[in-house]
């Protein structure tokens, strides 16, 4: 999974994908408790 995670990442970066999308599509590999609402901050 981890493995998967980075490749995802790295492939959004290359094709310039935005920092938005690419964090929504990162978070979907979170459980819920886990992901950051809308109005926390991400760090």
């Amino acid at each position: 999974m981890n493995k998967n995670i980075i490749i995802q990442s790295v492939l959004g970066i290359q094709e310039g994908q935005n920092p938005k999308v690419l964090e929504e599509l990162l978070n979907n590999y979170l459980p819920a408790s886990r992901r950051a609402g809308d109005d926390e901050a991400v760090e």
